[in-house]
């Protein structure tokens, strides 16, 4: 991670992504954060003391199991926010979140937030249409996790996975990919068996990846697993 805390450059990135009212306090507790990919933003169980706000790049959500249910994987992607819980809540990290591709975060102090934003309508206005879009998303996501069979689910995940990390080869833990769709690894082999023997992807089984061959073609294919 890199640490920028050049007042300058912080005006310049808050300017050219139009948030110049949002951030219109003291922005002395701003900092913009440079992660590369596989870098941790936020860990499972760890303290935060700051709010982030996702500029470029994407995230993934580490999927978390809670009484033996799985949750499902999920992506983050600009603009949006990370640490809100936290924040509010005054509790520990409940997700880990880290990097699939370069990202650039600006973070701000939890004390910055309690000292120079309390009275900020402009800030917690954006922050509330942040929260909103994040509840949206994640209704959808649950919706679609219990109204589309397993196949189609795995086959969105992949075709999700290349496109958020801008990459047709993605790597995959077989056994963590399989428990995120609360399936035994077994199945989860079978349905890529499936998949490959479609041509639309390619296994390498030793380097733990999977090629996308026909992005566009495995997408228009999602219909026919439903």
């Amino acid at each position: 991670m890199k640490i920028i805390d050049d007042i300058q450059k912080i005006n310049i990135l808050i300017k050219s992504n139009d948030l110049e009212n949002v951030f219109n306090q003291n922005r002395n507790g701003i900092q913009i954060r440079i992660y590369d990919k596989d870098e941790f933003i936020m860990k499972k169980g760890m303290k935060s003391d700051y709010l982030y706000f996702l500029i470029k790049g994407n995230l993934k959500v580490d999927p978390i199991s809670i009484h033996n249910k799985v949750a499902m994987v999920d992506y983050i992607k600009p603009i949006d926010v990370l640490g809100e819980f936290e924040f509010f809540s005054n509790k520990e990290t409940i997700q880990s979140i880290y990097a699939i591709t370069k990202v650039t975060i600006l973070a701000i102090s939890y004390s910055e937030l309690n000292h120079a934003y309390t009275n900020n309508v402009d800030f917690y206005k954006f922050l509330s249409y942040l929260l909103a879009q994040k509840l949206e998303h994640s209704s959808s996501r649950y919706s679609e996790s219990i109204l589309h069979p397993l196949k189609y689910r795995i086959a969105s995940f992949l075709i999700h996975e290349s496109k958020y990390a801008d990459n047709v080869e993605i790597s995959i833990n077989i056994s963590k990919t399989a428990e995120s769709f609360g399936c035994d690894v077994r199945h989860f082999r079978r349905i890529l068996q499936e998949f490959e023997n479609e041509g639309f992807i390619k296994r390498n089984q030793k380097a733990k990846t999977v090629i996308i061959l026909k992005p566009k073609s495995f997408e228009k294919a999602l219909d026919s697993y439903q």
